[in-house]
C-alpha cells in the first residue's frame, strides 16, 4: 500500500487553472449542473444533504464556490476549490496530447452531473504516469469498449483500463436507501416524542421507494405501543422496537456510536440521532438499525467487474486494471490476507488472463495544507499477477514517483 503524492498546487494558481478548465467545459453547462445539484441537495433528506454536498456533488459545490470567488462573494479558497483546481491542473497538463475525439469525450463527461468525478480518475491515473516521464497514447473507442490509454516506458508498453467501483451497488442495503429509511423512522419517532431504538431485519434487499417507506412508518405508528421491547413480523420482515417517552436523558453521543461500531454485526447499517438541550448536550438518543436476511454479494460483484475489465485488455500486450473506490479512505492491512487480496488472486488464476500485469485500487484524493501551497495525496494498493507471461510487466513499479 502506497500513499501517492500528486504534487503541490499554489493558491495563486488555482483561479487561473479553473478559468481555463471552465472555458474548456463550457460555463453554461457547468452552471446547469450546479443548479441540478442544488435542487437534488434541497430535495434530499436532511441526513443526506451533507453527504451529497461533500461527496456526490462535490465538483459542483466547488464550481459554485469558484463563481462566488470570481464575483467577490467569497474570499477564502476552500479545500473543495483546491481539489477542483488540482483536477483542472492535471487535465490541462494532458490536454495537448489528446486526439480531438478524446477531448470531445471529456468535454461531455465533465459536464455530467454524476459522471465527472469518476472520469477524472482516468485523468489522475494517466497524469501519474505522464509525470514520471512516460509516453501516453490515448485510445479512441469508436463505440467499442477499449482501455483508456497505453503507457510506453523505456522497456515496454502496457494498456490501462480504469473503472469506478461503487461497492454500494452490490449491497443488499445501499447507503442512500438506508439513509432515506432511517430518516423516515427517526422523523416518526420524533413526532411521537420517543427515544430508543428501532431494529429492522428485511427479508429482501432494501428498495427505499416512497411507498415502502410510508408502509414502514405506518407499521411503526400502529404498533409501537403494543410491541415496544419485543418483535413483530410483517410482510417485509421483522421489526423490533425498544422505545419510551423522551425524557431529556443526557447521553455521550460519540461514545455510544463507538461502542456500537466496535460490536456491530457484519453487514448491519446503523444511524444515530440525538437532539440538543439548551446547554448543547445530546439528549434522547434514537438508534435505527437495519439488516437483510440474505447476505451481501460484494466480492462476487467486484470479481465480475474485474473480469469484465480484463476482457477489454488486448491479450497481445500487458495490461493494468485500475479501480477507483470512493468509499474507501485507506487500504491499510488489505495488502495481506484480505478478501480483496483473495478475490484479485482468483482473477489471476485464470490461464486466459495471463496478459493482465496487475490490479490497482485507488481511493479519493485528499488535500493537505502546506506553508506555501497544497499537497494532494491518494491511497493506492496494487496486486501484481504472478502468472503474467510478460516478466518486464511484473517487475515494473507502477506506483511511486
Amino acid at each position: 500500500m502506497i500513499t501517492q503524492s500528486k504534487g503541490v498546487l499554489y493558491e495563486h494558481d488555482s483561479l487561473r487553472l479553473l478559468d481555463d478548465f471552465v472555458e474548456f467545459i463550457g460555463e453554461n453547462k457547468i452552471k446547469r449542473c450546479i443548479a441540478s445539484a442544488r435542487k437534488s441537495i434541497r430535495a434530499a433528506p436532511q441526513v443526506l444533504r451533507g453527504y451529497y454536498q461533500q461527496n456526490t456533488f462535490r465538483w459542483w459545490t466547488a464550481f459554485d464556490e469558484y463563481f462566488n470567488l470570481k464575483h467577490g462573494k467569497q474570499q477564502q479558497l476552500s479545500e473543495y476549490v483546491i481539489a477542483l483546481a488540482k483536477d483542472a491542473n492535471q487535465f490541462l497538463d494532458l490536454k495537448s496530447g489528446m486526439p480531438r475525439n478524446v477531448l470531445n469525450k471529456y468535454r461531455g463527461e465533465f459536464a455530467s452531473i454524476l459522471g465527472a468525478p469518476s472520469h477524472m480518475f482516468e485523468i489522475r491515473t494517466a497524469w501519474h504516469f505522464w509525470r514520471r516521464g512516460f509516453t501516453l497514447q490515448w485510445q479512441e473507442d469508436c463505440g467499442v469498449p477499449i482501455p483508456e490509454f497505453v503507457v510506453t516506458t523505456q522497456d515496454f508498453s502496457f494498456e490501462v483500463e480504469c473503472k469506478e467501483l461503487q461497492i454500494d451497488s452490490y449491497r443488499k442495503i445501499g447507503r442512500k436507501d438506508f439513509a432515506h429509511l432511517a430518516n423516515a423512522i427517526i422523523d416518526e419517532l420524533r413526532s411521537r416524542n420517543l427515544k430508543g431504538s428501532a431494529s429492522i431485519l428485511l427479508d429482501n434487499p432494501l428498495n427505499a421507494t416512497n411507498a415502502f417507506i410510508s408502509q414502514i412508518r405506518l407499521d411503526i405508528r400502529n404498533a409501537f405501543l403494543q410491541i415496544s421491547g419485543s418483535s413483530k413480523r410483517y410482510p417485509w420482515g421483522l421489526l423490533t422496537l425498544d422505545v419510551s417517552t423522551a425524557s431529556g436523558e443526557v447521553i455521550d453521543f460519540y461514545r455510544v456510536q463507538r461502542e456500537y461500531q466496535n460490536n456491530a454485526p457484519i453487514h448491519a447499517h446503523s444511524m444515530f440521532y440525538a437532539r440538543k438541550d439548551s446547554y448543547g448536550q445530546s439528549i434522547d438518543l434514537i438508534h435505527v438499525k437495519c439488516q437483510c436476511a440474505t447476505s451481501d454479494q460484494v466480492l462476487i460483484g467486484i470479481l465480475s467487474t474485474l473480469q469484465a475489465a480484463a476482457k477489454q485488455l488486448a491479450n497481445d500486450q500487458p495490461g493494468l486494471i485500475c479501480f477507483y473506490i470512493p468509499e474507501i479512505e485507506n487500504f491499510s492491512g488489505l495488502e495481506n490476507d484480505s478478501a480483496l487480496n483473495r478475490m484479485t488472486s482468483e482473477l489471476f488464476s485464470s490461464a486466459t488472463l495471463n496478459h493482465v500485469a496487475g490490479v490497482m485500487y485507488s481511493s479519493e484524493q485528499r488535500q493537505v495544507k502546506l506553508n506555501d501551497g497544497w499537497q494532494s495525496f491518494a491511497e493506492a494498493l496494487i496486486f501484481k499477477n504472478p502468472n503474467c507471461r510478460l516478466p518486464k510487466a511484473t517487475q515494473f513499479q507502477y506506483l511511486g514517483s
